[in-house]
């Protein structure tokens, strides 16, 4: 008897080296449990303007034609994976019913028209003074996209009466607005 529980024994201590030898886990019970894990992602649908020190305080008094003038850097932020567009409004264009941006005379007696340029292309706007400036089917990277804001104009002349614009601040509002698809 003591040599058939010898025997049974050494056979256990054979499986046993075996098994460690091929990586084998030597467990007489086990028990399992299951484990969930995730997260949630909220929307980033952003456009954050960063103005240029200067874009309030234009040269619109001294003569010529002033080209690409950077008044500001946008950045664009999505995550919707059907891609975003951004839209851009002129408050003078809208108010006047007109496609044509102006910085107008606070006050009145005054008007100054200029064309933009959005990420390095022509803006047209429409009668509402209104553009798509970015239609993508993308998400953006982490960092958004960066698109430069710049103005042209001829300084010094009134865009309405061609004499030279009367004295005072000129402005115009631009509202940027970025919507997913």
């Amino acid at each position: 008897m003591l040599t058939r529980i010898s025997l049974l024994a050494s056979k256990t201590i054979l499986m046993a080296a075996i098994a460690v030898a091929l990586g084998l886990a030597i467990t007489p019970w086990a028990a399992a449990a299951n484990l969930a894990i995730g997260g949630n992602v909220s929307t980033q649908q952003t456009v954050t303007v960063t103005a240029d020190p200067g874009a309030t305080n234009l040269d619109v008094d001294v003569a010529g034609t002033h080209t690409n003038i950077q008044v500001a850097v946008a950045n664009e932020r999505n995550n919707d994976n059907d891609g975003y567009t951004v839209t851009l409004q002129s408050a003078n264009a809208l108010a006047a019913t007109s496609s044509q941006a102006r910085l107008n005379r606070v006050g009145g007696g005054g008007q100054l028209n200029y064309s933009i340029r959005y990420g390095g292309a022509a803006v047209t706007l429409n009668s509402s003074g209104l553009a798509t400036v970015t239609d993508v089917n993308v998400k953006t990277g982490p960092n958004g996209v960066d698109k430069n804001v710049q103005v042209t104009f001829v300084g010094e002349v009134d865009s309405v009466s061609g004499l030279l614009l009367t004295d005072g601040a000129y402005s115009d509002s631009l509202t940027l607005t970025l919507v997913a698809k």
